[in-house]
């Protein structure tokens, strides 16, 4: 129970955990983004601004000789540049040297984008790929009639590496969040259940204790109350004492044996045959409840075997097999069946007793927990049969499952792998 606590905190703390940093990873991220545009939008615009400036100046001279100017700038630093057109006609330019300048020059000779805009244009050059943002803004002078247009550029592909290489290890940012979140999420739960494994130790203890501590004296009394029952004067009331004293040693029983399950970190069995356990379980019991016109039967090929310890395949047949004597009329049948296939062995014990009500079907492997509250404790017993058969069935990594309707009976079914 309490691996299961921890199994769970760890999943809800690493999740938790790996969401707030996967969260503030992909905020980072998104700032970044947010504020890197931001700064290189309004660079671009007030470069813009200053060329528009300069090209007011200059348009004259410009007009009679053409400015051209190379720039050496590589496609891994941040860069501004620059064109001048007057009526259409590229008056200044300034670009990159080589191949990449000549193939932007082209492009932006071409020009037709509205003004405001900022638009990407694309440049590969011997292998090389280059990505610029380009704004232009145009006007008229009204005195002399000319046109005049203005082209800034912004060299971003270092930005585009940086923002692909942030992508790229990301897939690592994450592996590397997981595994912080989950030892992070290991020690939290950790420290979480070491007061809940502390507390349940001890109870365990306290049960284990105290069951050792009832049963030496449980089983004298038991002892002597049969003594004294064979005198006629004391026969009802003596019997009375020694149901109530059987009642207590079977709960004493179930105690030991739930704490000895609960002590088992992997347990191991060899292989039972089944049919050699049953079968004579099923005769011990008939004769145990001979007023019955209906005894319990059994089918179950010779060859079946679970891997089991044989006290715990005992204890799981006579747990399910008294459940169905104790709630099943002396004139209805009781049936056990086992078959097998490949991957898993099936037991089914099947009653046409009194059923249980949809209500109370998810509660009764619960430890404790008695289908009618006010039954006589010598009929329903103390609740923790089925809770035990339920642990014996787990530790074998199997199943144990209930279909039941009020009033027409009851099937628990085992399923155990080989």
């Amino acid at each position: 129970m309490i691996d299961i606590l921890k199994r769970k905190l760890l999943i809800r703390y690493a999740l938790i955990l790996f969401g707030v940093s996967l969260f503030i990873f992909c905020g980072g991220y998104a700032a970044y983004r947010i504020i890197s545009k931001n700064v290189i939008f309004s660079s671009l615009y007030d470069y813009l601004q200053e060329e528009i400036f300069e090209f007011r100046q200059n348009a004259d001279a410009l007009s009679v000789k053409p400015e051209r100017v190379a720039v050496a700038a590589r496609n891994n630093a941040l860069h501004f540049f620059s064109y001048g057109f007057l009526n259409g006609k590229m008056l200044r330019l300034e670009q990159p040297e080589g191949d990449a300048g000549n193939q932007l020059t082209e492009k932006v000779s071409r020009w037709d984008k509205p003004d405001g805009k900022i638009t990407v244009i694309k440049v590969k050059s011997n292998g090389q790929r280059w990505r610029f943002l380009a704004l232009s803004e145009s006007w008229t002078d009204e005195e002399n009639g000319r046109n005049y247009q203005v082209v800034a550029l912004l060299n971003i592909t270092p930005y585009i590496y940086i923002t692909h290489r942030y992508k790229s290890y990301g897939l690592v940012v994450v592996c590397v969040l997981c595994l912080l979140s989950l030892l992070a999420a290991s020690l939290l739960a950790n420290n979480a259940v070491k007061p809940i494994a502390e507390a349940y130790r001890r109870q365990k203890e306290f049960v284990s204790d105290a069951s050792h501590e009832l049963k030496t004296p449980l089983s004298v009394l038991l002892t002597y109350t049969e003594i004294l029952q064979k005198q006629p004067q004391n026969k009802t009331a003596l019997q009375v004492m020694r149901d109530e004293t059987k009642n207590m040693s079977d709960l004493v029983e179930n105690l030991l044996a739930l704490t000895r399950l609960e002590n088992i970190k992997k347990i191991t069995g060899q292989e039972q045959n089944v049919s050699k356990i049953l079968f004579p379980l099923t005769e011990q019991l008939n004769a145990v409840h001979h007023q019955r016109t209906e005894p319990a039967t059994a089918v179950c090929p010779e060859n079946i075997t679970v891997k089991m310890a044989e006290q715990h395949l005992k204890r799981l047949l006579t747990i399910l097999l008294d459940n169905a004597f104790k709630y099943t009329p002396e004139d209805k049948k009781i049936k056990v069946c086992v078959s097998t296939d490949e991957h898993k062995t099936k037991i089914t014990v099947t009653d046409e007793g009194i059923g249980i009500k949809a209500d109370d079907l998810p509660h009764i492997f619960e430890r404790f927990y008695r289908v009618d509250k006010g039954r006589n404790r010598q009929k329903g017993g103390f609740g923790l049969g089925l809770s035990l058969a339920q642990d014996i069935v787990q530790k074998y990594q199997g199943q144990i499952k209930v279909k039941s309707q009020e009033g027409k009976g009851t099937s628990f079914i085992v399923l155990l792998p080989h």
